[in-house]
């Protein structure tokens, strides 16, 4: 979960160096990304951006599918930002299907993708309330093969940590 940590800082250190225009391509047509993007602190990353970013994302469970990302946005979400939230959730849930989700004492995501279509799926949303509260969108073209991965290499990273946490604590 540190890691989504470090995509997020390293985001937002990237916004700092270069303004990212926060407007939808014209015939994006998602409803939860439009919304995402008309809070100020939302960034979208594609092209160079997102090439910067690469390396930081390789780290990640996401990093199996790092090529095929094309755009993603990281919405850092506000105690306050309950409007942004309930909308969110709402169009998330009515417009995605969960595909997983991780609800623990140190950490709570859920996954959601797009209806696939022939085996592939072209959005994803990753929902993160602890330990950073977040939503982030993936845009490009996923197998449902290349998300069983990313699921089986998060699964496998959290067995990782669990098991150095408890041979920290058995010294």
């Amino acid at each position: 979960m540190n890691r989504i940590l470090h995509i997020i800082l390293a985001a937002a250190f990237l916004i700092t160096c270069q303004d990212i225009s926060a407007a939808s391509p014209p015939g994006d047509g998602s409803e939860v990304i439009q919304l995402l993007e008309s809070n100020k602190k939302a960034r979208r990353l594609e092209g160079g951006m997102l090439r910067i970013a690469r390396p930081i994302i390789k780290k990640t469970p996401m990093g199996y599918v790092m090529d095929k990302i094309t755009m993603m946005i990281v919405c850092p979400v506000e105690e306050n930002d309950n409007d942004l939230v309930s909308k969110a959730e709402t169009l998330i849930k009515d417009g995605y299907t969960l595909a997983g989700s991780v609800m623990g004492e140190e950490k709570g995501i859920s996954l959601y993708v797009d209806e696939p279509k022939d085996g592939r799926c072209s959005t994803l949303i990753l929902r993160s309330v602890k330990p950073d509260n977040s939503i982030m969108v993936f845009k490009g073209d996923f197998t449902v093969e290349e998300l069983q991965e990313v699921g089986r290499r998060s699964e496998e990273e959290g067995r990782q940590r669990r098991q150095a946490r408890k041979s920290q604590n058995g010294k």
